[in-house]
This record gives structure tokens, C-alpha cells and sequence, in this order.
């Protein structure tokens, strides 16, 4: 059975981060390297991560980066694909989305590729809406949508 754990930067183990860049290196197409994920956690002041265990092996994660107690930014989302059509994703942004509310976040952004249409379909369908279309957004050249999600 799926479980999901929420860890903020007092509760994030060196465990869990060296689980976290293991998978993100294994699943996701552009990945952080250990470096940046250490330098990301020592150097963002507030954050969420959301972990979805399976047998103590995270198969899940949602990366939040909180701002000024009203607005968070989504990096990153990723599942094990052996996971993946079966709801676990949306349920893990959607767990995410929940304490965000819960903390009295007002909104929540993020970026995605224009031709993710699976990423962009779950977004849509937990809130988000097309803010703006950023042409040439990545460094592939490939667009971005930025979106967003009214949490109150």
C-alpha cells in the first residue's frame, strides 16, 4: 500500500534526499544533479516535498518551493513508470495542493513543457490554468506553460 509523507527542510533525512536524486535520475527526462539538489535544499529557504513510499521505497515525489507565506512554485513532479495510469501522480500533487491550502497558500504555480499534454490534462484537471505561453522557454528551445492555481 501507497503511503504519502510530507518533509520540510528540518525534517528532510540524507536518506530521503539520496532517495530523491536516485529516482529523479533514473525517471525524469532533465534531471538535477546531486549537486543541484543539495544546493537547492541548503539554499531555498521554504519548501514542501511530498514522497510516495511503497514498501519504504519513494516511487513518488512533488517538489514545492514556498515564497512569502502566499504563493508556492511546483519544480518538479515525477512517478516510477512502473507506476504511472494508475491516479498515483494526481493524487500525489493533489496531497500537495491540500497542505499547501492547508498552510493558507493562496496560489500555486509552475512550468511545463507545451507538449507534455498527459502533465498538462492533470494539471487542468486539479485547478491549474494556462497563465502565459512562453516561447523558447528551455534550453531545447521547446515552449513552456506557465500556469497557475488559485488555492483559496
Amino acid at each position: 500500500m501507497a503511503v504519502i509523507k510530507q518533509f520540510d527542510k528540518s525534517s528532510l533525512k540524507p536518506e530521503i534526499i539520496n532517495q530523491l536524486i536516485k529516482m529523479d535520475d533514473q525517471i525524469m527526462d532533465f534531471v538535477w544533479s546531486h549537486k543541484q539538489w543539495l544546493d537547492w535544499i541548503s539554499n531555498t529557504q521554504k519548501f514542501s516535498i511530498h514522497c510516495l513510499f511503497d514498501n519504504e521505497q519513494i516511487i513518488g515525489f512533488v517538489v514545492f518551493e514556498l515564497s512569502d507565506d502566499t504563493w508556492a512554485h511546483l519544480h518538479k513532479i515525477g512517478l516510477n513508470k512502473e507506476f504511472r495510469g494508475l491516479g498515483l501522480a494526481g493524487k500525489l500533487l493533489e496531497d500537495g495542493i491540500i497542505h499547501l491550502r492547508s498552510q493558507g497558500y493562496q496560489s500555486c504555480t509552475l512550468e511545463v513543457r507545451e507538449l507534455n499534454n498527459s502533465a498538462v490534462r492533470l494539471y487542468k484537471r486539479l485547478g491549474f490554468s494556462i497563465s502565459v505561453n512562453s516561447k523558447g522557454y528551455y534550453s531545447d528551445g521547446s515552449n513552456a506553460l506557465k500556469m497557475i492555481c488559485a488555492l483559496r
